[in-house]
């Protein structure tokens, strides 16, 4: 299989991938007696490599020409640095070139490797997301490269495209003439680089906007015509190969959204499935912006033209790349939600299915996955795909849940929950997913203590319904008992004025876990006394005073039966002696009535 997993290099917003392109150029005026031709001719052949991105290759080949010239000249060291630059090593080649300064002042040599090193280091630093000192970066190196392209245009011809790319990021009006100027005069060095054409492109896209604002509607139409070209001419220029899916992919979106400016959506979207097809995954795709874009047409299928597209992508994605390479499953993920969006679910839960299985790390899939079962009524697939979320990320379900509309969401989670658990207290799968539920609503709702009396329901009913023959049901049903109680406590401490929490958590110490009877005597006890006094004051609500009597009740039952089971275990230890075992019983699970 071919991944598409690739270093991404370029950016919607920064697309073109700094590296050396200028052609065979003249060398600077050598040390006397030197062989000139085989220096010219090795800088020439270095520079051919730096266009195919071989820096270190290009820097023996520098490296050769530079010793042929004395070593260390900085008219021939200079392309040396430049190899440097190439390989992101551009603090090396400062600090390098500096020496030069300091012994020489400031000859062009050393502006041009500040230029072009800025230049990287912004392109990094773009990459990685963006800081203070970005926008800095680009207005430096248009300075210095200006001034280089000033007075050397020929030598340092390579610095034309970054030139431009770094006025355009900058984004300085005052810079619009240079973009433009530089732009031009890369394309006339690079005529059939795909590369010089988007930037040609850009930098008149640019001028487009301007024009615009400046409502100058003829020249604004002139200079959109301009960019389209440019970027349907590196399109055809740019050989339809996988090592060049970025740069394609990259043309292919410039020409949508110029094509979204001059209100031809139709158009635009057969760019953005080429696009798609040659690099899906983001940033380079922005699959929102596309939704807003193709889901604003009037009709019955208001979503179709965004599925068609995506489709269409999906298709030159496989043809190019094959349909197990994982570089789609964001895509996927956009067109599951486009078929949820159209109420189509079972192809959406497919496509939301596809993607984790691609990506298994995109869990979010899960939860649409979850809610296609959930809307066609089937509560149990439902909860079968919320429980992968939750066992795969809790933080991840979480936050689906939490999202807007979170009231929504946090009444479908309790409705599969009640759906579930409605099939009746031996039905362990049943409860089962009503535990998981509980644990996903306490994640959605950790201060309310009704979802955490739910999970200790569950999980005590999930335990006694578990078969001997689950794999490890002793310890499973013993894990499930102690969630119960972990689960109460919560509960008493966010409501420690309802009685019946104290009497659910002690039935779970008394019949279940059969330990800590000191602790539950001390729970029955007092939830008897706070349900006494509660019913005693006559100020409960309906609600709460039948749970109050209902606690009252059982609390005084359980804490009989406990002591009678205290008490029968002692004589037995007197009647066995000092051979006796602890054996306590299992106590009467049916006389909590507790819940």
């Amino acid at each position: 299989m071919t991944t598409m997993f690739l270093p991404l290099l370029l950016t919607l917003t920064g697309s073109t991938v700094f590296t050396t392109t200028a052609p065979a150029s003249p060398v600077p005026a050598l040390a006397p007696f030197q062989d000139e031709a085989a220096i010219r001719d090795l800088i020439a052949r270095g520079q051919a490599m730096l266009r195919e991105g071989k820096a270190k290759d290009a820097e023996v080949l520098f490296a050769e020409a530079d010793a042929k010239n004395g070593g260390k000249q900085l008219g021939t060291y200079v392309w040396v640095l430049r190899s440097w630059v190439a390989q992101g090593r551009y603090n090396d080649a400062f600090n390098e070139v500096d020496t030069f300064a300091k012994a020489s002042g400031s000859p062009i040599e050393v502006h041009y490797i500040h230029g072009i090193g800025s230049f990287a280091r912004a392109l990094d630093n773009q990459a990685a997301g963006g800081n203070s000192t970005l926008q800095l970066a680009w207005l430096d190196t248009v300075t210095k490269l200006n001034r280089v392209l000033d007075e050397d245009p020929e030598r340092f011809g390579d610095a034309w495209r970054p030139l431009a790319q770094a006025a355009i990021e900058g984004n300085d009006a005052a810079h619009l003439e240079i973009a433009l100027r530089a732009s031009e005069q890369a394309v006339t060095l690079e005529p059939d680089s795909g590369a010089a054409l988007e930037v040609r492109g850009r930098a008149h896209f640019w001028n487009y906007r301007e024009l615009s604002d400046a409502e100058k509607e003829a020249e604004a139409k002139r200079a959109l015509d301009e960019a389209l070209a440019a970027w349907t001419l590196g399109i055809a220029k740019t050989p339809a190969e996988k090592a060049n899916a970025n740069q394609l992919a990259n043309l292919h979106l410039r020409a949508a959204v110029g094509l979204r400016w001059r209100g031809d959506n139709a158009a635009a979207a057969v760019h953005y499935s080429e696009a798609i097809g040659w690099w899906p995954s983001p940033p380079l795709v922005d699959y929102s912006d596309l939704w807003s874009m193709l889901t604003l047409a009037e009709g019955d299928a208001p979503i179709q033209p965004y599925i068609d597209c995506l489709l269409a992508g999906k298709a030159l994605f496989e043809e190019r790349w094959g349909a197990s390479d994982p570089a789609d499953a964001t895509m996927l993920w956009w067109l599951g939600y486009a078929y949820f969006s159209a109420q189509r679910y079972d192809e959406s839960e497919a496509t939301f299915l596809s993607s984790v299985g691609k990506v298994p790390t995109f869990t979010n899939n899960y939860w649409y996955a979850g809610l296609c079962r959930y809307y066609g009524e089937d509560y149990e697939g439902a909860c079968a795909h919320w429980r992968m979320q939750f066992e795969a990320n809790p933080d991840d379900i979480k936050k689906s849940v939490t999202s807007e509309p979170k009231a929504q969401n946090v009444a479908i989670i309790a409705f599969a929950q009640g759906k579930r658990a409605a099939l009746g207290e031996r039905s362990y799968p049943g409860r089962r997913d009503a535990v998981t539920m509980g644990e996903v609503l306490v994640l959605a709702e950790p201060d309310n203590f009704q979802r955490w009396n739910d999970l200790g329901l569950f999980c005590r009913d999930a335990g006694a319904a578990m078969p001997d023959t689950v794999k490890g049901a002793a310890r499973l049903r013993g894990n499930l008992y102690l969630r119960a109680f972990e689960a109460y406590v919560v509960a008493m401490r966010l409501a420690p004025s309802k009685p019946h929490l104290y009497n659910d958590a002690a039935v779970i110490l008394h019949y279940y876990l059969e330990k800590d009877y000191a602790l539950a005597k001390e729970l029955y006890g007092k939830s008897l006394e706070m349900a006494t006094a509660q019913i005693d004051s006559g100020g409960l609500e309906d609600e709460d005073l039948a749970l109050a009597r209902i606690a009252k009740r059982d609390a005084a039952n359980n804490l009989a039966a406990l002591e009678k089971k205290v008490a029968e275990a002692g004589d037995k230890d007197e009647d066995e002696g000092e051979s006796g075992d602890d054996d306590e019983g299992e106590g009467d699970a049916g006389g909590d009535g507790g819940v």
